[in-house]
C-alpha cells in the first residue's frame, strides 16, 4: 500500500546504476568495516538515483484528482496521528458523506481501512527492523492500546506481532 501510488520506469541500460551495482558486488566479496561502509554508501547512492531518475507518482491511480491527492499525501504523512474522518473531510473542504464516498471510489477502500492498512504495514516493518517493544511500535503507528493493535495486526496478517517478529 505504501508503494501502490508509485511506478518504476524502465531501468535497462542505465550505465550509472550498473556501475553502482558492480561496485556493491565487488565490495560484497571483501570483508571488513571499510567494505561495509562503501557498500552502504553505494546502496544509498543507488536509491537516490532511483528516486531522482526513475520513480514517478502514478497519477492514474488517483483518478487525476489533484485535490484528493493532497488528502492521500496528508494521510500518508500523518497516519500515526489521531486521524478522524470528519476532521479529514473538514480539513480538505468536503462534506463527510461525500468524502467517504469519494475516498472509497479513489482508493477502493474506506478511509479507516486505508489508515489501518498504513499503520499495520508500518508496524510490520518496524517489528522486523527494530528491537522496540510491541507497545512502543503500536504507539509509533498510532495505536494507544497495544491489545487492540495486536488484534488488528492478527486480523490483517494472521499472526500476532510477536510471531511476525520471530519469523524474520
Amino acid at each position: 500500500l505504501l508503494f501502490k501510488r508509485i511506478k518504476i520506469k524502465n531501468l535497462i541500460n542505465d550505465k550509472k546504476l550498473l556501475e553502482i551495482l558492480d561496485t556493491i558486488i565487488k565490495y560484497g566479496k571483501i570483508r571488513g568495516e571499510l567494505s561495509a561502509m562503501i557498500i552502504e554508501a553505494k546502496i544509498l547512492e543507488f536509491l537516490a538515483l532511483l528516486l531522482k531518475e526513475y520513480i514517478d507518482v502514478d497519477e492514474s491511480y488517483l483518478g487525476n484528482d489533484a485535490k484528493f491527492t493532497k488528502v492521500l499525501d496528508y494521510i500518508d504523512e500523518h497516519f500515526a496521528e489521531d486521524l478522524q474522518v470528519p476532521d479529514l473531510a473538514q480539513r480538505f473542504g468536503y462534506d463527510k458523506s461525500y468524502f467517504c464516498r469519494k475516498f472509497k471510489a479513489q482508493t477502493g477502500m474506506t478511509c479507516v481501512a486505508y489508515i489501518t492498512s498504513l499503520r499495520l504495514e508500518a508496524a510490520g516493518i518496524l517489528l522486523k527492523k527494530s528491537k522496540d517493544s510491541v507497545f512502543l511500535i503500536a504507539e509509533k503507528c498510532g495505536y494507544s492500546d497495544a491489545n487492540y493493535f495486536s488484534r488488528c495486526f492478527k486480523n490483517m496478517y494472521g499472526v500476532t506481532p510477536a510471531q511476525w517478529r520471530k519469523a524474520k
